[in-house]
């Protein structure tokens, strides 16, 4: 008999406040494990998802953002993936976008970190 590999997701929804170009202001966002969006079947539209080892301590610090944020905040530019954005007084590398109309936890949250 073969085994099934158990799934573990988690995620913590949080404030978070971005400061790009002296722009600021509270953005719902989640804090999730890696696995999160293949377990809901859904990958990024642009860029990438996150991967194992962006759950690691060490890691460099990146950021997923819905499809809403990137449009409001970085204006659609396909150029987004690969710079940097600050997050509560941290720099991190904007990897992914979502697709429009995708939502999770829930309508408030606008971007997804890893653990």
């Amino acid at each position: 008999m073969g085994s099934r590999h158990n799934r573990r997701v988690t995620f913590f929804r949080l404030p978070f406040s971005p400061s790009d170009g002296g722009l600021s202001e509270d953005i719902s966002g989640s804090i999730c494990t890696y696995n999160l969006f293949s377990t809901l079947g859904v990958q990024p539209a642009m860029g990438r998802a996150l991967m194992p080892d962006d759950d690691r301590p060490d890691a460099e610090r990146v950021v997923i953002l819905s499809d809403t944020l990137w449009r409001r905040r970085f204006g659609a530019s396909p150029n987004v993936i690969g710079t940097r954005t600050r997050i509560d007084s941290e720099s991190y590398n904007i990897v992914g976008v979502m697709p429009r109309g995708f939502v999770f936890p829930d309508a408030q949250v606008q971007l997804w970190l890893p653990v």
